[in-house]
């Protein structure tokens, strides 16, 4: 073991430096990329490929990007590549590690030229991006996901039946999930990623056999004991927290709007947990504090303790008291039941009574037997009505625990007005669930996930895969395994998953993206949400457990719907307003509530009318047609006409004599009104007002209710032809200037991207429209056809702002000049590949007594850094231990980058040297002994710039 001294006071850093046994001869797998047709045979080897960058994603669809040159060296010669006109857009790539093999499409192959070196940028998705291609259209199932018996499965049908991928394994719970899908149109690819959200499986693509499997994530996750922290792998991390979406209190609803106050013994439809708040205080028995809370006051935190301990207490009783209630309201659905069953043989004894006084028979028993079964309604009735006590007593008691819990009975006013400030609501609903205890357990769950602020983390690391000395850590870095990152100045220790990285081979970096479950120290999302973000989908699945779980028993409300036959004669069903419709042996009854002398009854093959309670029935409809007095309204075609006279139209008009006794003057007469009329509701006539419009010899115009012209088509003013629209909105998929056929014109269309172009000789000059996330504003140089510069919004690795970007069509850069009599920068200004300034590089300092003051940058022939401090002799010696982050600036002490060390006296009488030089410290000497204080200042030459001093340098007119 060796110690290390940090630059941090007080503080020492201990290394394991006992790597263990290292195999000299075990050397870093290289990549090796082989162009392949789409029947995979090897066309060529992409040896002179470079910048290869592979990014894995935890759906499974893994990126590769690499760039081919199109000059290349043979035999001391520089030739075209040979290669660079077999790369085709389709083809694949067969992307080889050591013993691993995986095949891509290319999807977008690039030319790009900067700085006159010409070059074919390559992208490509894992073979899997295929499926995309695929469709399935009206596609309407509820069936497991998949059938390894038969064909009877979604992924049956739809993969296995439309490809030639087939089936690795799939866990047995995935492939038994019942799933229903209700589809317009999507492809193959985005079922079968969404297949895997539902179901909570991880798809794993073999792309050499063309086999998908899923997994459980369980199964993919393993903890080999790779570790990255300050000192070991780590070059930078990013730290993230999002605390918009913290919740403390959460609205629960269910299908229907159904609510959790019944279960909820607070009898609130909401949750409330204030944990991450009160985090991380801590009492002890005798309310002593001992850890004070981050945000709330102690008495805030005491008084949420006490109160969720007789929450607690109270609970016990709620619950049995609503056990008690559940079992009550069980006792009452059985006894309403037999008192129903009771009331239908009571209906059936006075059926008899009627029939035996109908008859003349004696009916004394059956008398009897009423007042028996009317004694035994009125004695279920008593039970019943007890039980609704019981049950009233209950709730008088539930409501004594609410009045227990309320907030104002165990909260100050200060202390209710502090609470107040972290109750963060949010609603949630689950349209699938149905059952009260289970949305309130789904609601305590869903509130996990939101108590406290979500952390996103990006490493970047050592590409330790190409250190021989690391090649214990080579096979520890796989999508889902754990890692552990420490960084102690951010008092970050941490466990996490890996679920995405991006490997520059040529770039040597090594970038992680971490997420891990739900701790209240460290506010990570789970893996579940992380997946949300890599995928989107254009279609609807229905996973209800109310419509499709097959497991369910089938005494669902369905079920019931469909099994039970509704029997009318055995029930006596009233409904509407004041029960104004009844269902019984007579049929369908209809009264009218304000006029019970209206009635309508519908019975087998009969409906009938009557206006004086059934009496007499003056209109009915019969399997003989229609019967009625009168009958008013608009006829079509009949056959027979019973009246006395027969009167058409609005306005009273008549027959002619003589057409009903000829029928073909009755049927033409019919035809030539008919034509006559749609002639006359079909023409437009000049000179007459249609509702707001209005036709003249000048054109058509529209006015509003207060005779105020809006829109005018035709000639809308003297000598001027055209559309004018008065305060109102013009609609259309494209407007443009110019003639039809201009060459030179704006234009405003539909297009999301480029809404406003403006186009000089058929070329762009100007584009407005959408970039990303924002807007953007594109300019050309119209004369060549080619862009010149863009502005748009930025969301990325760079942060948030607005970017004025200077490049061409191709993507290459191009020269940026911003040019005035002064450019004012208001904010940091970054520049990532050197400055260069022709003249001066003052800072403007602000003085107490002489106003603003340049003082100008001290500049060297070298790119140098220098470090500079206080030292104190101790018996006439000082040993100067150098900062370590500092050192990895430099360029270490050896010869053609020597370090310079000047010495300052502090104290005059001292006379100092530099005895010794280190790696990481030197020693100062005091000639006579003497202690004492001293200046010191040490300046290297910047990493990587050994090499340069008065750089040449083109300066653009």
């Amino acid at each position: 073991m060796a110690e290390i001294q940090k630059f941090y006071p007080d503080e020492t850093i201990v290394w394991d430096i006992d790597f263990g046994r290292i195999d000299a001869s075990l050397k870093p797998q290289k990549s090796r990329l082989f162009l392949c047709k789409p029947n995979r045979e090897t066309v060529a080897e992409l040896a002179e490929a470079y910048g290869k960058v592979f990014q894995t994603i935890n759906n499974g669809i893994h990126e590769l990007t690499f760039k081919v040159p199109y000059i290349i060296e043979r035999n001391k010669k520089y030739i075209r590549n040979p290669n660079i006109d077999l790369i085709r857009g389709n083809y694949l790539i067969r992307y080889e590690k050591g013993n691993s093999k995986q095949y891509f499409i290319i999807n977008k192959p690039k030319n790009t030229a900067d700085s006159g070196r010409e070059i074919k940028d390559v992208h490509c998705f894992l073979l899997p991006i295929e499926l995309s291609r695929k469709v399935i259209r009206d596609y309407q199932v509820t069936k497991q996901v998949y059938s390894d018996i038969g064909s009877d499965g979604i992924l049956n049908e739809t993969l296995l039946s439309k490809t030639n991928w087939s089936i690795g394994y799939i866990d047995a719970d995935i492939a038994l999930a019942v799933r229903t899908i209700d589809v317009s149109e999507q492809s193959l690819i985005e079922l079968v990623d969404e297949i895997c959200q539902t179901t909570n499986g991880v798809p794993q693509w073999d792309t050499v056999n063309k086999r998908l499997s899923i997994y459980k994530l369980e199964s993919l996750t393993h903890d080999k004991g790779f570790s990255i922290e300050y000192g070991k792998y780590l070059k930078s991390l990013i730290e993230e927290p999002s605390f918009d979406d913290v919740c403390t209190r959460l609205y629960v609803y269910g299908r229907n709007g159904l609510t959790i106050n019944n279960k909820n013994f607070t009898q609130e439809s909401y949750i409330e947990d204030f944990t991450y708040y009160i985090y991380p205080f801590e009492r002890d028995e005798n309310r002593n504090v001992i850890k004070h809370s981050n945000y709330m006051s102690d008495e805030l935190c005491h008084a949420l303790l006490d109160y969720q301990i007789l929450l607690d207490q109270k609970k016990s009783e709620f619950i049995t008291l609503s056990n008690n209630k559940n079992s009550l309201e069980l006792d009452l659905k059985v006894k309403t039941s037999e008192l129903n069953s009771l009331n239908e043989q009571l209906r059936n004894i006075l059926n008899d009574i009627d029939r035996y006084n109908a008859q003349g028979l004696d009916n004394s028993q059956l008398i009897i037997d009423k007042t028996n079964k009317e004694n035994e309604i009125t004695a279920k009735q008593s039970e019943i009505n007890q039980i609704n006590n019981n049950i009233s007593a209950i709730n008088t008691s539930i409501l004594a625990i609410k009045n227990d819990i309320v907030i104002e009975n165990n909260f100050t006013p200060d202390l209710i007005a502090e609470r107040e400030n972290f109750i963060n609501e949010k609603i949630w609903t689950d349209n699938n669930i149905d059952n009260e205890d289970e949305l309130y357990l789904a609601g305590l769950t869903q509130l996990e996930k939101l108590i406290q602020p979500t952390v996103s983390y990006k490493v970047n690391v050592v590409d330790f895969l190409k250190v021989v000395d690391c090649q214990r850590d080579w096979d520890k870095l796989n999508l889902f395994d754990y890692v552990t990152i420490k960084y102690p100045n951010f008092n970050i220790n941490i466990k996490a998953m890996i679920i995405g990285f991006e490997h520059d081979e040529d770039g040597n970096a090594i970038n992680l993206e971490i997420a891990n479950a739900v701790n209240i120290n460290n506010g990570f999302i789970t893996f579940k949400d992380m997946m949300k973000k890599f995928t989107s989908t254009s279609r609807r699945l229905d996973m209800s457990q109310y419509k499709w779980d097959k497991s369910e028993s089938n005494e669902s409300e369905i079920n019931k719907i469909i099994n039970e036959t509704w029997n009318a004669v055995a029930r006596q069903i009233k409904a509407g307003v004041d029960e104004s419709i009844e269902i019984s042996e007579r049929g369908i009854v209809i009264t009218n509530p304000t006029n019970p002398d209206d009635m309508l009854v519908i019975q087998s093959g009969l409906l009938a009318i009557s206006n004086n309670r059934g009496l007499d029935w003056k209109h009915a409809i019969t399997g003989e047609g229609i019967v009625a007095e009168r009958i008013f309204g608009k006829l079509g075609a009949f056959v027979q006409v019973r009246a006395d006279s027969i009167i058409l139209g609005d306005n009273g008009e008549k027959l002619a004599d003589g057409v009903i006794a000829n029928s073909s003057t009755w049927n033409n007469a019919a035809t030539t009104a008919n034509n006559a009329w749609n002639a006359a509701q079909n023409a437009i006539q000049k000179g007459v007002s249609y509702s707001s419009a209005y036709i003249d010899n000048t054109g058509i115009y529209v006015k509003d209710s207060g005779n105020k012209e809006r829109v005018r088509l035709g000639q809308y003013a003297t000598g001027k032809y055209g559309l004018k629209v008065t305060s109102g909105e013009i609609y259309g998929t494209t407007i443009r200037s110019g003639a039809e056929n201009a060459s030179t014109y704006v234009e405003l269309s539909s297009n999301g991207f480029e809404p406003l172009s403006v186009v000089v000789n058929n070329n762009d000059a100007l584009n407005v429209g959408t970039f990303g996330n924002g807007g953007s504003v594109q300019f050309y140089d119209y004369s060549v056809g080619d862009m010149r510069g863009q502005i748009y919004p930025h969301d990325d690795a760079m942060g948030k702002g607005l970017r004025i970007h200077a490049r061409a069509n191709n993507g290459s850069s191009l020269p940026l000049h911003l040019w005035g009599s002064d450019v004012y920068v208001d904010g940091r200004a970054f520049f990532y590949d050197g400055i260069t300034v022709l003249g001066d590089k003052p800072a403007a300092v602000e003085t107490d007594n002489y106003g603003y003051r340049l003082l100008f940058a001290h500049e060297m022939p070298q790119n140098k850094f220098t470090d500079e401090r206080f030292g104190e002799l101790e018996n006439g010696q000082a040993r100067i231990n150098l900062d370590p982050i500092f050192l990895e600036t430099i360029e270490p002490n050896v010869e053609g980058t020597e370090w310079f060390i000047k010495l300052y006296n502090f104290d005059s009488f001292l006379n100092l040297r530099v005895k010794e030089i280190g790696s990481d410290y030197f020693i100062v000497e005091e000639k006579d002994g003497l202690n004492g204080k001293f200046i010191w200042s040490l300046s290297g030459i910047r990493k990587g710039y050994k090499d340069r001093r008065l750089d040449v340098i083109d300066i653009p007119k």
